[in-house]
C-alpha cells in the first residue's frame, strides 16, 4: 500500500507490516550523541532528515559526517570537488549525492565537498565480501577515528545501510555487578544450583566485551571455583574459557 510513492503498509505471506525507516532512529540519535560530545538534538534531527533522504539514492552513496570535515574538505582537495560551505536540506540532498564518492559534512549539516575519495591504510577490520565504498570507508575511519570525531553512513546499491563505527548498545554497570553478586552466593553453597549458575555464566560470556580487567578475574576465578563441586557428582559439564577484557571498552559503554 503506497501514498505518494511512499509505502505504508506491505503484506508477505498474509503476514501484514507497517513500513518503518531502513535505519533505526532511536540508535542513529544515541550513537551520534556518543561520538559528537557537543552534539544538540537539532542537529541531529537534521543530520537524521539527511540521513534518511540519502536513503533513498538508488545507485548508493555515503556521507561523512565529521568534525573536522572543513579541514579534510582542504586536506583532500585534489581528490573531491570543494564547493561553498552550503547548508545541506533534505529537498537537496538527492542532487548532492547523485555524484559518485562521499559527501563530506559537519555537525551542523554544511557541506564542504562532494565527490569526495578517502584515504587511509589498509585494515584488518576489511571485509572483502562487500564493495570498495564500504572498505575505504573502513580505512579512512580506522585511520582518522583517534584524530577526530566522525560517523560515516554507507549507503550500498544493493540496499544495506552501515553505519560507522558501530557502537554496541550500552548497558547498566548494575547488570554485571548484581550477577557478580549472584555468582559469589551460588559459590558459598555446597550443592551448585546448576539452572542458575549456567544463566549467570552465559550472560557474562555473552557480555564479555562489557568486563573490565578485575571482573574478568574475579568471574574466571568463582567459574573455577564452583566448576570443581560441579564436576565432582557429574558424568559431563560444559568446559569454558577464561573471560578476557576488551581494549576497546571504555565507560561510555555504560548507561
Amino acid at each position: 500500500m503506497l501514498h505518494d510513492n511512499n509505502q505504508i503498509l506491505l503484506v508477505e505471506y498474509r503476514q501484514p507490516f507497517l513500513s518503518k525507516d531502513k535505519i533505526d532512529r532511536e540508535k542513529f540519535y544515541e550513537d551520534c550523541s556518543r561520538i559528537f560530545k557537543i552534539i544538540t538534538k537539532q542537529q541531529i534531527n537534521e543530520l537524521w532528515d539527511l540521513t534518511l533522504q540519502a536513503t533513498e539514492q538508488k545507485h548508493g552513496t555515503m556521507l561523512v559526517i565529521s568534525e573536522n570535515a572543513k579541514s579534510e574538505a582542504k586536506r583532500l582537495g585534489k581528490q573531491s570537488f570543494a564547493i561553498k560551505p552550503l547548508k545541506l536540506t533534505p529537498k537537496i540532498i538527492n542532487q548532492i549525492t547523485s555524484i559518485d564518492g562521499s559527501v563530506m559534512l559537519d555537525i551542523d549539516s554544511t557541506c564542504h565537498a562532494i565527490g569526495v575519495i578517502l584515504d587511509g591504510l589498509a585494515t584488518e577490520k576489511g571485509d572483502s565480501s562487500r564493495g570498495s565504498s564500504y572498505n575505504s570507508a573502513i580505512r579512512y575511519y580506522e585511520n582518522f577515528n583517534t584524530q577526530f570525531s566522525m560517523a560515516i553512513v554507507i549507503i550500498s546499491e544493493d540496499g544495506m545501510i552501515d553505519i560507522i563505527p558501530k557502537l554496541r548498545p550500552r548497558i547498566k554497570h548494575s547488570e554485571i555487578t548484581n550477577r557478580l553478586y549472584e555468582l559469589e552466593k551460588l559459590n558459598l553453597l555446597e550443592k551448585v544450583e546448576r539452572k542458575k549458575y549456567y544463566s549467570i555464566i552465559n550472560w557474562f560470556e555473552n557480555n564479555e566485551f562489557y568486563l573490565s580487567d578485575n571482573e574478568c578475574l574475579k568471574i574466571n576465578e568463582l567459574r573455577k571455583e564452583i566448576e570443581k563441586k560441579e564436576a565432582e557428582p557429574a558424568n559431563m559439564w560444559i568446559v569454558r574459557k577464561d573471560l578476557v577484557s576488551n581494549s576497546e571498552m571504555n565507560d561510555s559503554y555504560y548507561k
